[in-house]
């Protein structure tokens, strides 16, 4: 059967069960990348791929990558070799994430057993390296793949329109608006290798968010880098934020809730205060990372907003949405 026409925007695993090909998966960090995992998951579909769970049974074993602290640098690493160890004769190794992004020469020199990288860019050529993993040009199991020389600012976002494998339980799905950070917290090294913030266009959203609450979800969770920002790279008055986002979501016929993550303190109360108070479908619940109370602690962090803004921000939202 062949599989060339282009997935629906977001498909179910007992979808995929007529693919004659077998992919094993080990996706690591954060739910920014479980999305970006989804989407190598349809791509391979579109490709004959459907997902197994033991490594021993797959032809191609694919490690997504975190590298965002040194413990995931540490889990990715490992998760690889522990791959490189399982890796039968037959079998091809595939690394993505963002571990690619930050080490891609050093990684390809150490493990000359991959044979397919893929840093965060890699959506756009990722079908056609897999076509050199096939059997008639890989007869022993491995093709030293080249890679592209990655981008700190890459455009457009490379994954935006893709479609989707859900891993997630089918009443719950998260939803990726932006890409990228514009931010400069001295702890953390995104922005070197995702670049500045980048939104996804609204249009393409909305398309998302009503497919997969057409495969069943009712929760839907807003995830980002830093999702108060979104908008302000596509409108310069700031007529497109994140409210507006908002807005068009609360709209959506079967969707129930919508949830928060990784907001920013910045700007939160500013951009939110009216969306809490006055949208039916957002769930009083926010994820804000404070990282610190100390001002001092803070200001060397390069976090922005002293502790008494933050406190503000929190007290605005609380008398909106207790």
């Amino acid at each position: 059967m062949s599989h060339s026409q282009p997935l629906p925007i977001v498909r179910r695993i007992e979808d995929l069960e007529d693919r004659t090909q077998k992919v094993f998966i080990v996706s690591l960090g954060c739910p920014k990348n479980l999305v970006d995992t989804e989407r190598h998951l349809a791509l391979l579909a579109q490709e004959g791929y459907r997902l197994v769970h033991t490594p021993e049974e797959a032809d191609l074993l694919l490690v997504n990558t975190c590298s965002f602290i040194d413990t995931a640098k540490k889990e990715s690493v490992d998760a690889i070799l522990e791959m490189v160890d399982l890796k039968s004769p037959g079998q091809s190794l595939g690394v993505a994430g963002c571990l690619v992004d930050r080490y891609p020469e050093e990684l390809r020199k150490e493990l000359p057993e991959v044979d397919l990288w893929l840093d965060t860019n890699g959506f756009q050529t990722e079908k056609e390296l897999l076509h050199q993993l096939g059997p008639a040009k890989n007869p022993a199991g491995y093709v030293p793949l080249a890679m592209g020389s990655p981008s700190p600012q890459p455009q457009p976002i490379p994954w935006a329109g893709f479609s989707r494998v859900s891993l997630t339980p089918k009443h719950t799905a998260y939803l990726k608006i932006s890409e990228g950070c514009d931010h400069s917290c001295s702890f953390c090294s995104i922005p070197s290798f995702k670049g500045k913030h980048r939104s996804v266009p609204i249009d393409l959203l909305i398309q998302e968010a009503e497919a997969l609450v057409s495969a069943g979800a009712k929760e839907l969770t807003l995830i980002g880098q830093d999702i108060i920002s979104y908008g302000k790279d596509l409108s310069r008055d700031r007529s497109l934020n994140i409210g507006t986002l908002l807005s068009e979501l609360d709209r959506l016929d079967g969707l129930a809730w919508i949830r928060l993550l990784y907001t920013y303190p910045t700007r939160l109360a500013d951009e939110l205060e009216s969306a809490y108070s006055q949208l039916d479908k957002m769930i009083p619940y926010l994820d804000l990372p404070l990282q610190h109370l100390s001002d001092s602690v803070l200001q060397r962090m390069r976090r922005g907003t002293p502790y008494d803004g933050i406190r503000s921000h929190i007290e605005r939202l609380r008398r909106v949405a207790p």
